[in-house]
């Protein structure tokens, strides 16, 4: 067997597909001579792990996602890789930290605050935009409305 292919035993090996991956080499296991059939060991191609993807047939490794991106198991394209949440950008990178007053699930776009409020840089849900002074909000209502005369 070689790096990137699966089988069992010496006749049945095929290279593996895209998302999946087998590292080991027992082709030459001293360094210089073949394993024959009744030396041989079955291997199993398998997917690439989570935070990984592979995209080429025949792979002995799994390329990591870019920065501040994931993939699920047994993903076969870069762009399978796509932003985690408080990031945001197109599948495959590169993703970009969550511009204040906005708020990032994860994916490919970062959403603006509603009106009246602000957020901190690499903010994750809409309850990181907080009223701005002078706004309130309640859980019935989430719109930031001024505050009537005499209260703050």
């Amino acid at each position: 067997y070689m790096p990137g292919a699966g089988g069992a035993y010496d006749s049945h090996c095929a290279l593996c597909p895209p998302g999946e991956f087998q590292p080991l080499n027992y082709t030459y296991p001293d360094g210089a001579n073949f394993v024959y059939s009744d030396t041989a060991v079955p291997t199993t191609c398998r997917p690439c792990p989570v935070g990984t993807y592979t995209d080429y047939t025949g792979a002995y490794v799994c390329t990591v996602c870019p920065a501040h991106s994931n993939a699920s198991a047994g993903t076969d394209a870069l762009e399978g890789c796509a932003c985690v949440k408080s990031y945001f950008g197109p599948d495959g990178g590169p993703c970009e930290a969550c511009p204040a007053d906005s708020f990032c699930l994860g994916g490919i776009a970062a959403t603006q605050c509603r009106p009246h409020s602000k957020s901190p840089p690499l903010s994750s849900a809409a309850a990181d935009c907080k009223c701005d002074p002078g706004y309130y909000s309640n859980a019935t209502d989430l719109a930031c409305r001024k505050c009537p005369p005499g209260f703050y």
